[in-house]
């Protein structure tokens, strides 16, 4: 195993250490080539965060020099004590023949060159631009790499001593959100245990759970919420339409249906829906049922909302799109359409919007208040009589 460099995960310079460890032990001029190949084999990776390597712990080390190490961090170091004495002079094998002899030898400039390693990353650590991210309301942090600094040595680096501050400061979840134009950071984010939690066409979200603790975390969105319009005229005539694509398509006459947007009311959706497929202007007048359903759309839930609305306009303007035809038929022939098979969920929902045609008391209205505990209002749906 070898011991990782927590700053920069990287191998200490072997040129630097080759250097330090020659000059320790007056190796020879002819032993240049071996140990060279040497200390590739070894490639040692010395710890170099502060806590780890101090110089008083230096000082330590060299009072102690002639007490045997541990034999896996004597066999990190130096895999071998031939090399020493296949290539050195005499006073050297009868100064450091011993296995502890040879420790004392290297184990000093090994040090000397970690404590030196530790001060230049604690600086590039302060020096390095850290992301910052926004609190979100749980404990976590929100980061949009579009509004960070950039690295100024790389991503990887910023990243890990970014999740280092957020762990000193409390935090739990880390969210990082990665634009389309800086994708590459999603493997680096990987990497350092990020995971997916959701995607929009223009950037994807990551996410890590920093605590110890099982992860409060929420999944990402589960329902998807629909409505179905019933909208009827002046003259008792209710708006129907052919689906050009979709599961309806080839299906026959059907209600306009749709889904709301990101951000948009329910009510506000259906009239938009019934404008956008149709060309015909409605008001929302209230909910007159509720659907839910299980493993729809890419697997997620459903849930639709049919919706009386009354027609402000008559003229009918396909979307071609999504249309193949539109018109208003009779009230009597709407609730006999072969889609809607007597006795199915849908055919019992067109009959409570018959109904509350009838009573509006049956319909769910739409109002707004305010919040309260912070500025702004919201709507929320109860009964007529509430």
């Amino acid at each position: 195993p070898r011991l990782q460099h927590p700053v920069t995960a990287g191998p200490v310079p072997m040129t630097s250490l080759r250097q330090a460890l020659r000059s320790f032990v007056r190796m020879p001029p002819g032993a240049a080539s071996a140990s060279k190949a040497h200390s590739q084999r070894l490639e040692c990776r010395l710890p170099c965060i502060a806590q780890t390597v101090r110089p008083a712990s230096v000082a330590a080390s060299i009072s102690h020099a002639n007490s045997p190490p541990s034999a896996g961090l004597r066999s990190r170091l130096f895999a071998s004590q031939r090399l020493g004495k296949r290539h050195t002079t005499g006073s050297y094998r009868s100064g450091y023949g011993s296995k502890d002899g040879l420790w004392a030898a290297c184990i000093v400039p090994a040090l000397c060159m970690a404590s030196s390693i530790t001060a230049a990353s604690c600086q590039n650590a302060e020096d390095e631009a850290l992301l910052t991210g926004t609190e979100d309301k749980y404990g976590g942090v929100i980061v949009n790499l579009a509004d960070e600094p950039a690295p100024r040595n790389d991503f990887d680096k910023q990243l890990y001593l970014s999740l280092q501050k957020f762990k000193g400061e409390g935090k739990r979840g880390v969210w990082l959100k990665i634009p389309l134009a800086l994708v590459e950071a999603v493997p680096v984010a990987a990497r350092h245990s990020f995971k997916f939690h959701h995607a929009e066409p223009d950037y994807v979200m990551m996410v890590r759970w920093l605590p110890e603790t099982e992860s409060t975390i929420p999944p990402n969105a589960s329902t998807y919420v629909g409505i179905g319009a019933f909208v009827v005229n002046d003259q008792n005539e209710v708006l129907v339409v052919q689906e050009r694509t979709g599961p309806a398509k080839g299906r026959g006459w059907k209600l306009p249906t749709g889904l709301i947007e990101q951000g948009e009311e329910i009510w506000l959706g259906a009239e938009r829906e019934v404008l956008e497929e149709t060309g015909v202007k409605a008001r929302f007048e209230g909910l007159v049922a509720i659907r839910q359903a299980h493993f729809q759309v890419l697997g997620k839930s459903d849930l639709f909302f049919v919706c009386l609305l009354k027609a402000e306009s008559k003229e009918i303007t396909l979307c071609e799109k999504e249309i193949e035809d539109a018109k208003w038929m009779p009230l009597s022939e709407a609730l006999e359409l072969p889609i809607y098979k007597k006795g199915s969920i849908y055919h019992q929902m067109n009959e409570l919007c018959l109904a509350a045609l009838k009573d509006e008391s049956m319909l769910i209205k739409s109002r707004s208040a305010p919040l309260g505990f912070r500025p702004g209002h919201q709507t929320y749906y109860a009964a007529s009589k509430s």
